[in-house]
């Protein structure tokens, strides 16, 4: 069975590009912290320092990264992570 494209949809840009938030179609929505350059404290030593996606008023938190896991995404959200980092990674180039 195929699975169904997840879509993301990006609410705002904020403080010339280093915070960013959006939405993950109705049900989720995230917000991320970014570097202007690689560093160690970024997931996988990359610019992303803090990332948080969660349901609606910031309840159920699908995962929370801030300088280290601290809820790693489970098998069936690692889509929306996936999603999410290619999303960023496209508006830090």
């Amino acid at each position: 069975m195929k699975q169904k494209e997840v879509v993301i949809k990006v609410d705002s840009i904020l403080s010339k590009g280093k915070n960013i938030s959006g939405r993950i179609g109705n049900t989720f929505a995230f917000e991320a912290i970014v570097n202007k350059t690689n560093g160690s404290y970024g997931i996988n030593k990359g610019k992303v320092i803090k990332l948080e996606i969660y349901g609606r008023f910031k309840q159920n938190y699908l995962l929370i990264y801030d300088k280290k896991w601290i809820k790693k995404p489970s098998e069936e959200n690692i889509k929306y992570y996936n999603q999410v980092m290619r999303l960023l990674k496209s508006r830090l180039k």
